[in-house]
């Protein structure tokens, strides 16, 4: 078969070139393609086709390539223009280097001070606590009798006291110590009868021979200030539990004698008056020259100078010297004895109890 050339006829304007004023063609002439040589053409005869209804390979479905779904796309989060607005307005007002969430932070803290205090203890009376069982108050009334065996201490039993943490399974109550020179508890006291026994002791051994030896009468009252009672040291809310929650501990602020004599351990607790001390030298200080003596009036009055005060009198140094024996004496037969050298709390008074410890007593 022979091709016939074919003609295409491009505007010269499609091929870029600027169109003249008459419009123009250009001829492309492409050349006739030649046939190949006989030596060239397979004359292998070809299988016979069948027709495309008759073909099961062409008339079966190639199978569908498998659908490869594209990853999902996370929705991007929808800024609004009044929040990105808020956003920007945040960072303009955040000082450099602060952003707005850190000063969130900052304003959230609380303010540097001193560290909380602990958290309060329930008062003693107000802590659990199982009651007294008859074995602890049959064993407790037992060693109190053998204890106080044999002293002259007019006294009554009383019922076991349980308040809380407080208490004793077997107190009495004190009314007075001593046989031929009885001294009177006012009012009386509820302690342990270690304690009466250790007050019984004090008394008639020291108390009595100090007094007899001092002021030459004996005692026959005390006043008792504090006995039993339910409390912390110091009635603070985070101390520890005072001896006087157990009945173990009795506040004496006074004595009576005989002779209606009245020692308070206020007024007759020796009081140290220390001088001041002298003043530092001062070589950088002026020194005033003398003054020229004036010649006083002799028609002026005579004004006498401040007489001094006058030093102890013989019945407030007494009192001194017996408190002091007491108080040193006591210290042998109680586990502790404080006094107005102790702290400030004991100005008034001596306390005395009888608080186990290993190897140690205390006296103050």
């Amino acid at each position: 078969m022979i091709r016939k050339p074919r003609v295409w006829l491009i505007s010269a304007c499609l091929l870029g070139a600027a169109a003249p004023a008459s419009a123009q063609e250009v001829i492309l002439t492409i050349p006739e393609r030649r046939p190949l040589p006989a030596a060239a053409v397979d004359e292998t005869p070809q299988p016979a086709r069948r027709p495309a209804a008759e073909d099961p390979v062409q008339n079966q479905a190639a199978p569908a390539p498998a659908a490869i779904s594209a990853p999902a796309k996370i929705p991007e989060p929808k800024t609004t223009e009044s929040d990105a607005s808020t956003d920007i307005m945040a960072e303009d007002a955040a000082p450099d280097g602060v952003t707005p969430e850190a000063e969130t932070e900052t304003a959230e803290r609380p303010p540097a001070g001193p560290p909380p205090l602990p958290p309060r203890k329930p008062p003693p009376g107000d802590r659990p606590t199982a009651a007294w069982n008859d074995v602890k108050v049959i064993a407790a009334r037992e060693a109190c009798d053998k204890a106080l065996e044999g002293l002259t201490i007019d006294y009554e039993r009383l019922q076991p006291i349980r308040r809380g943490a407080c208490g004793t399974p077997a107190p009495i109550l004190v009314k007075s110590i001593g046989a031929d020179l009885p001294v009177a508890i006012e009012p009386p006291a509820t302690v342990q009868c270690a304690l009466a026994a250790a007050l019984d002791t004090w008394f008639n051994d020291q108390v009595q021979p100090a007094a007899l030896d001092t002021f030459g009468s004996p005692v026959v009252k005390i006043r008792n200030i504090s006995s039993y009672k339910c409390r912390n040291r110091y009635n603070a809310a985070n101390t520890k539990i005072s001896e006087h929650a157990f009945a173990n501990a009795l506040d004496i602020s006074g004595f009576e004698l005989a002779s209606g004599k009245k020692i308070t351990v206020l007024k007759g607790w020796p009081r140290i008056v220390q001088p001041p001390p002298p003043p530092e030298p001062n070589p950088d200080r002026e020194v005033t020259p003398a003054l020229t003596p004036v010649k006083s009036d002799p028609d002026a009055a005579f004004t006498p100078p401040p007489e001094a005060s006058p030093p102890l009198g013989p019945e407030l140094r007494d009192a001194s010297e017996f408190l002091r024996a007491i108080h040193a004496d006591g210290c042998k037969t109680f586990n502790t004895v404080l006094g107005p050298n102790a702290n400030a709390a004991h100005a008034n008074h001596f306390h005395v109890d009888m608080k186990i410890r290993r190897y140690v007593t205390i006296c103050e």
